[in-house]
């Protein structure tokens, strides 16, 4: 089980309720690494991240954490200090950027620290998806390891991941969490920890000419390549462009795996300026694409004698 408290996650495990709860770690870095909001006045993330927090392990965030703690009524709050010891370093390893469709690895890194002793380890790996909220829906694969590290040496154990293995689990945001659970035989030492991960999407291009007029009809082309090792099937855009409704584009057949996902639809802007057009793509193998252009809509200019 996992609980968070002041600007951390603790772990524990619970083995039944005449069993008390095992204090496993802690993760002082899961929470409240990335604050961020909508930035004014334009389609932009903006952090704000350090004007709710002091850098994580500067002074004045170990200053904080301290005080903290020591206001905490949590009788817990003594283990949150304790830093762990072990012969054993844990490390988990993710893939920096995987589109989907792709598949990933997480890699679990132990290095044995001791000159003169040999560990075995029983780790447990899994894949869950979770939603927007951090709920988890689905197991997507788990897999169990007995490992024996040697003295002075790094030893991975590797959880590969298929995209048939995942695709029917994912959610809309394609995030997923993975948790290591790891054990040192003949020690009292277990280990935890896991980490959110999320498969990038790709993002429609919308394509405009050098020059939009007002009142003038103008061409705009939107595209994106599917990323899926399957074909698209029944695919539809949906755009908000100035001057009309919102359109819907329903593409004509199939578009296979790799191959770029094309739409063509025409407008008029009857205001001049700042203008804005969106869209998105959805289809029953891939959701949650979509794409913007800022654009600035000219003044017709009149020729002379008109």
């Amino acid at each position: 089980m996992c609980t968070t408290d002041l600007t951390f996650q603790v772990y524990w495990r619970h083995d039944g309720k005449t069993q008390p709860l095992k204090y496993l770690g802690k993760d002082i870095q899961g929470v409240g690494k990335l604050i961020c909001t909508k930035a004014p006045g334009k389609f932009e993330r903006e952090d704000i991240t350090d004007h709710y927090k002091h850098l994580e392990k500067s002074k004045e965030e170990r200053v904080t954490m301290l005080k903290a703690l020591k206001q905490a009524e949590s009788v817990f709050s003594r283990y949150y200090i304790n830093e762990d010891f072990s012969d054993i370093h844990f490390k988990l390893h993710l893939q920096d950027s995987v589109q989907i469709g792709d598949p990933f690895t997480v890699i679990l890194e132990m290095k044995n620290r001791s000159r003169t002793k040999d560990y075995s380890v029983n780790v447990t790996l899994r894949v869950e998806s979770i939603s927007y909220m951090g709920k988890v829906k689905d197991l997507v694969k788990k897999d169990e390891y007995k490992c024996m590290v040697k003295m002075e040496s790094i030893h991975e154990v590797k959880l590969n991941v298929k995209y048939g293995e995942y695709c029917k689990k994912l959610t809309e945001q394609g995030a997923f969490v993975m948790s290591c659970m790891a054990a040192v035989e003949d020690t009292k030492f277990d280990y935890f920890t896991q980490a959110d991960f999320k498969v990038t999407k790709p993002n429609i291009t919308i394509t405009l000419p050098d020059q939009v007029i007002q009142g003038q009809e103008t061409i705009a082309d939107l595209e994106f390549d599917n990323p899926l090792p399957v074909p698209l099937k029944k695919g539809e855009y949906l755009i908000d462009a100035p001057g009309r409704r919102q359109l819907k584009i329903k593409l004509k057949g199939a578009v296979q795996d790799k191959q770029k996902v094309v739409a063509q639809f025409k407008f008029t802007p009857p205001d001049i300026g700042k203008q804005t057009i969106a869209a998105k793509f959805t289809c029953k193998e891939l959701t949650d694409i979509d794409g913007f252009v800022n654009f600035v809509v000219n003044q017709k200019v009149e020729e002379n004698g008109a």
